[in-house]
């Protein structure tokens, strides 16, 4: 069962945000993608052709398994997260993760926010609309919402 947003009495919720699975699955395949290039451009370039029978299969699915496995599991496991953004803070499963007040800058990727603090940045990721979820917080930071 996936965690649940609640924030406290006193504030006011806007949003609730999730990560989209359809937007994670294929950054994931990407990403597998071009570590599999990677290592097969490793394996062509450092031992040029010299390992009899071609690219050593067996390392190479090792070396898929490295990459692809870690990827799913954080992946996976972020599906569950739920951010709530009210009028005072952004909650991630129910937890405090970041004050309004302490937001120094926003920046909006292709997939994810990246909320600048004084102290660490923090991000929010799989995102299908960041530009959207970015107006949000900035229109409540404003006082708009």
């Amino acid at each position: 069962m996936p965690p649940r947003a609640t924030a406290p009495r006193a504030e006011r919720p806007i949003a609730r945000i999730r990560p989209d699975a359809a937007v994670m699955w294929p950054l994931l395949a990407l990403y597998t993608t071009l570590g599999l290039m990677a290592a097969n451009l490793t394996d062509l370039l450092f031992l040029g052709g010299r390992v009899s029978g071609g690219i050593n299969t067996f390392s190479l699915m090792i070396g898929a398994a490295s990459l692809l496995l870690p990827m799913v599991w954080q992946g996976v496991g972020s599906l569950r997260d739920v951010w709530l953004l009210t009028d005072r803070a952004i909650y991630h499963n129910g937890r405090p993760m970041i004050a309004l007040t302490d937001i120094t800058a926003i920046r909006v990727w292709h997939t994810h926010i990246s909320l600048r603090t004084g102290q660490t940045p923090m991000h929010l990721n799989y995102l299908n609309n960041p530009a959207a979820v970015a107006r949000e917080i900035r229109a409540t930071l404003a006082g708009e919402r």
